[in-house]
């Protein structure tokens, strides 16, 4: 056999053995492309059936269903901020550690 032929006789296989494992991995890729798709499309429903039963545990104990839309924060009072940083009348004075000595006995022997 002629060099050039045996040359050729690589050049294929080498082909061929490179379009089998690209065939392979775009394969293995198709099936992970699906799997997510599945499991995408599953926490979908379980998101659906979620909010419909907290929906439904919300109306049944009589609370307002949410409403969409922008939130009003006009009952919120703002944050008041002195030239220090902290206004010294949003300040509560230190609390007193409790007194342990009337605590209940530990449990047990």
């Amino acid at each position: 056999m002629t060099p050039v032929l045996v040359l050729l006789g690589l050049l294929v296989g080498l082909l061929a053995g490179t379009a089998a494992l690209v065939a392979t991995r775009v394969r293995r890729l198709h099936r992970l492309h699906q799997r997510l798709d599945a499991a995408r499309a599953a926490l979908d429903d379980a998101l659906a059936r979620r909010a419909a039963a907290a929906l439904g545990a919300a109306t049944a104990v009589g609370a307002d269903p949410p409403v969409p839309g922008p939130v009003d924060r006009s009952a919120v009072a703002p944050l008041t901020v002195s030239a220090a940083g902290v206004d010294p009348a949003a300040v509560t004075a230190p609390v007193a550690p409790a007194d342990r000595s009337a605590a209940a006995p530990p449990c047990g022997p």
